[in-house]
C-alpha cells in the first residue's frame, strides 16, 4: 500500500512523533519511508519516520555487496539493529577500533580507517556516528556507515555535480585528485560527470557508493575481525 493502515506513535507524547517541521514528508503520520516506497524499507515503523536515518533497499545491498557475506559471526554482531545501535560504544587505539555491545560481547576492527571505523566514506562527522578515530567519525554498524554516506551524498550535495561534489567529497588539499574521482565514479555509474546526485537512480547511486568504499580503501587487505562472546 505505501503507507502505514495505523498512524506513526512515541512511547512519550508528542503532537507529531519523529517529524521534522523543514521536512513536509515527515508530518504525515501514516506515510511510508517518507512517502518514497520504492527505494526505502522500514522494519520497525519508526526508520525513516522523521527522516534521521537513510535505510534504504540499495543500503542494504550495498552492505553485502561490501562484506561478500562472508565475515560470519563478528559481522553479524556489529551489524545490530537501528535500537541496539544507539547503546553500542566505540573505542579507538592505534589501528583498531573497539566495538561493545549491551550484552557485553566485543567486536575489534583492525584495518584502515574506512574499515575499522564502519565509514566506507571515509566521512568526518555526522549522521549517526558514535565516535571518533582522529579525524574520522566512527559508525555503530557497516550498514549505519552506508547510510551516513548515502545521507551526506543525498543531503549536502543532492544539487551538486559528480564533478562539483567530489572536489569538495575529496578535495586537492587532503591529497585526493578529485578529476580523476569524479571521471572513476561516473564512468562506474555510467553517466557524465555533469550529472546532479539528485539526478542518480537508487541503482546508480548505490553503484556509487560501491565505488566510493572501494576508492577509500574499505576492501583493503589486511583488514580482520574479531568477535569476542559476551561474558557469562
Amino acid at each position: 500500500m505505501g503507507r502505514f493502515m495505523s498512524p506513526d506513535w512515541s512511547a512519550k507524547e508528542e503532537p507529531v512523533p519523529y517529524a521534522k517541521l523543514d521536512n513536509p514528508q515527515s508530518l504525515n503520520l501514516y506515510s511510508y519511508v517518507l512517502n518514497n516506497p520504492l527505494s526505502g524499507v522500514d522494519l520497525d515503523g519508526h526508520e525513516l519516520a522523521g527522516g534521521d536515518a537513510y535505510h534504504s533497499a540499495a543500503g542494504q545491498a550495498l552492505w553485502a555487496w561490501l562484506t561478500g557475506g562472508n565475515m560470519g559471526e563478528a559481522v553479524a554482531k556489529y551489524y545490530a539493529s537501528a535500537q541496539q545501535q544507539n547503546t553500542i560504544t566505540a573505542s579507538a587505539k592505534g589501528s583498531s577500533v573497539t566495538y561493545t555491545y549491551p550484552d557485553g560481547s566485543k567486536v575489534v576492527l583492525t584495518g584502515d580507517h574506512p574499515f575499522r571505523d564502519n565509514n566506507p566514506g571515509d566521512l568526518r562527522s555526522g549522521h549517526g556516528s558514535i565516535g571518533r578515530d582522529g579525524d574520522f567519525a566512527i559508525y555503530p554498524s557497516l550498514d549505519a556507515g552506508v547510510n551516513a554516506l548515502g545521507a551526506t551524498l543525498t543531503g549536502k550535495y543532492a544539487d551538486s555535480s559528480i564533478a562539483d561534489t567530489m572536489k569538495s567529497f575529496a578535495p586537492g588539499s587532503d591529497g585526493n585528485d578529485p578529476v580523476r574521482y569524479a571521471n572513476t565514479l561516473a564512468t562506474a555509474v555510467g553517466v557524465p560527470v555533469t550529472t546532479k546526485i539528485s539526478a542518480l537512480t537508487p541503482a546508480q547511486l548505490m553503484t556509487f557508493h560501491y565505488n566510493i568504499a572501494v576508492a577509500e580503501g574499505y576492501n583493503a587487505a589486511g583488514n580482520t575481525a574479531r568477535y569476542t562472546a559476551p561474558p557469562q
